[in-house]
């Protein structure tokens, strides 16, 4: 399961974290120190399950008990104490009060019934059914579902609610009990919520429609508004600094080009210290406002201009660690600063930091086109896998990279014969030379018998 490519920690989680966590954990690209890594994130996991979320719990239970509030505002809440959603079902379990705890379900249930309707839209979208009366057909049954006690919407609780909980929301099958959830939850709330989450707007509101006929029906939906994530949205504080990139990127004149680079990382600076440090695209943008103003300065500007680039870089990657572009863009960093660098052993080590930047963002888009799921793979399964025209990129900037007919591990102790095995005796028409000098497991049999292939 790729759980580690959409299963992440919010920003803000991150940033109260006493100690630096890896983007990579728990990916087959992890690096040399993956197991230490992946235990200090087993550590915050452990520091938010037994301390933060437990506080919050605390905190809902003293001041939402009587505040109207609480029902639209708990997402905001939880994201603010650095609590996903789905983790909902802990919350609810640590909670006291019976019209919080009722108010977590009723989340829950309309969360689960949103990612329902929303794959019932895209299955319509397969199918070539693109109309507003298609979609607002699929709405209105699943509202239906929710409203009206019938044998089909029973068979729909039991058969999609009760498993979507289950797989979507850790812990939440504690708050169940001997009870079903439909006596659990507010339906009232989960059917505002639900139209809230998915965009829709009545002509009357449902419980108005049922009190004169038995069902809901696709002409009782007005209109479906399109649903675009707060996160991808360019934020109005950053339009100047967008504005001075656009005019450096059209004028010839470099001086005109400087000034409108240094006015954008200027704008962008501001809107990172205001309300917007943990936004990926507004960091992005620091960053490529650096990036691209350091080839227009002397020696040491230039030098801490790259140096600001990679900063605001690794804090997008912190928010966003799947990120390929900035994965690469940093790796353009490091070639740059390798340009810079006057000791040769540092320039060597930075051309080979950015191949790896750019190999780690091959091997992130190669395990996101091929849907890797239940697999457990070697990170040299992917750099096996890739074609040689991928590698190209990579050879560019690192000289660890530059045949891939030949492959040398005698300074990479830790590369095991299971690695080996899978990538070197399976891809013989790739690899034509294999040095394997410096490896720990130099004496399996494994890895002597690739050896005398390979080499």
């Amino acid at each position: 399961d790729s759980w580690h490519l959409w299963r992440t920690v919010r920003p803000e989680l991150l940033m109260s974290s006493p100690t630096p966590v890896n983007p990579d954990c728990f990916t087959n690209f992890c690096g040399r120190k993956n197991r230490e890594d992946n235990k200090a994130l087993r550590m915050m996991f452990n520091r938010l399950k037994k301390n933060v979320i437990p506080g919050f719990a605390h905190f809902l239970d003293q001041h939402s008990e009587d505040d109207p509030t609480v029902e639209s505002r708990l997402s905001i809440m939880m994201h603010r104490h650095g609590i996903n959603m789905r983790f909902l079902g802990i919350v609810g379990r640590a909670v006291t009060g019976t019209r919080v705890r009722r108010v977590i379900i009723s989340e829950i249930v309309a969360r689960v019934l949103k990612h329902d309707l929303r794959k019932r839209w895209r299955n319509q979208v397969d199918k070539g059914q693109s109309s507003s009366l298609a979609y607002a057909t699929r709405a209105v049954l699943v509202f239906n579902y929710l409203l009206i006690r019938s044998p089909e919407s029973d068979d729909y609780w039991e058969k999609t609610v009760g498993p979507g909980i289950r797989e979507c929301f850790i812990g939440a099958i504690a708050l169940k009990g001997d009870q079903s959830w439909q006596k659990l939850v507010d339906k009232q709330a989960v059917a505002r919520r639900l139209t809230q989450m998915a965009g829709i707007v009545w002509v009357r509101w449902p419980t108005q429609v049922l009190a004169e006929r038995d069902k809901l029906m696709s002409p009782d939906i007005l209109d479906i508004k399109e649903r675009i994530k707060g996160g991808s949205v360019v934020p109005p504080e950053c339009n100047p600094g967008y504005s001075f990139m656009i005019e450096a990127l059209r004028t010839d004149h470099t001086p005109l080009k400087i000034a409108c680079l240094k006015s954008a990382s200027d704008s962008f600076e501001k809107c990172l210290a205001v309300r917007l440090g943990t936004h990926p695209g507004v960091l992005s943008s620091s960053g490529d406002a650096q990036l691209e103003l350091s080839s227009f300065l002397q020696f040491f500007p230039s030098r801490a201009a790259l140096e600001r680039a990679e900063n605001a870089y690794r804090r997008a990657l912190c928010v966003r660690p799947q990120w390929k572009e900035i994965l690469q863009r940093l790796g353009d960093v490091h070639v740059a600063q390798s340009k810079l660098s006057r000791v040769h052993e540092t320039a060597v080590r930075l051309r080979a930091r950015a191949g790896a930047r750019y190999l780690q963002a091959l091997c992130f888009q190669w395990e996101l086109d091929n849907s890797v799921k239940g697999v457990k793979l070697h990170r040299l399964d992917h750099l096996f896998a890739l074609p040689r025209g991928d590698l190209a990129a990579v050879s560019m900037a690192s000289a660890r990279f530059t045949d891939f007919k030949t492959v040398n591990f005698s300074t990479t102790k830790e590369v095991g014969a299971s690695a080996l095995r899978r990538g070197a005796a399976n891809k013989k028409p790739v690899l034509v030379s294999l040095s394997v000098a410096g490896c720990l497991n130099f004496d399996d049999d494994v890895l002597k018998y690739i050896a005398k292939k390979c080499t």
